[in-house]
């Protein structure tokens, strides 16, 4: 896949209060990452949106090469919160996206990740975008969330700020799922009880095993969800937009 220009293809949520200014946005937080698909419209996880919402100001983070960041007006936004994805229209005009994978990807099919976690400094006043990658491990259903769509449990762990980067198949270049946040799964391995006499008691001695990894809702799924802010199904609108493989 050719290297990808993140830039401009992943932009921050960022979030925060009125600067002294009366004018601007004083961002106190990057609160997640979110990815171009056409005509103004932008799509993230639906807990972003959510959580950028209670600040007293979001926007959209833009910049290009060498450039200070801007922070662009989010004119409207809807969260379908039984898969935890959502749009937004935002004032600023993208010319590049993704085309999306219509199919489901197999296990260990390669992928990267772009986006925005733990990604504000403020000695310098700065954003950084963070570049993952690595490989699908499993697929299957995420009781968790009302519609249990199905996700992708990623090798990757995606930290706080990648929620609503794309996933995209290293070899294709075509977003395969949306990230939505890490999770991790716990194995007892054995327990140890040890009888205390001075206490007349027993203490319980408990070894587990647990894995980390990434878990991004499948492009499958996300296509056929529908938003009155883009009239229609996103599988409608990206067509439109000639943005599916």
């Amino acid at each position: 896949m050719p290297q990808i220009d993140g830039y401009s293809l992943a932009f921050p949520i960022v979030a925060g209060k009125l600067h002294p200014n009366k004018k601007d946005i004083a961002i106190t937080s990057v609160v997640g990452t979110s990815f171009y698909i056409g005509n103004g419209f932008y799509i993230t996880a639906g807990h972003v949106l959510a959580e950028a919402a209670a600040f007293e100001m979001f926007a959209l983070g833009v910049t290009e090469s060498s450039k200070p960041w801007l922070a662009v007006k989010i004119d409207s936004i809807e969260i379908i919160e039984g898969i935890d994805i959502g749009v937004f229209k935002a004032q600023h005009t993208v010319t590049k996206a993704c085309p999306w994978e219509r199919n489901f990807v197999g296990g260990l099919t390669n992928v990267v990740v772009s986006g925005y976690p733990h990604a504000l400094y403020k000695d310098p006043a700065s954003i950084y975008r963070r570049d993952f990658k690595g490989y699908v491990i499993t697929r299957r259903p995420y009781i968790r969330l009302d519609l249990k769509p199905n996700i992708y449990e990623l090798s990757l762990a995606c930290p706080r700020g990648s929620s609503g980067s794309f996933v995209i198949d290293d070899g294709t270049g075509h977003v395969c799922g949306v990230v939505i946040g890490s999770d991790k799964s716990e194995v007892d391995l054995h327990y140890i009880t040890e009888e205390i006499i001075e206490r007349d008691g027993k203490d319980v001695y408990h070894k587990t095993e647990t894995s980390t990894y990434g878990i991004a809702i499948a492009s499958k799924d996300i296509l056929e969800l529908e938003f009155e802010l883009l009239g229609g199904k996103i599988v409608n609108h990206l067509a439109n937009q000639n943005l599916l493989d």
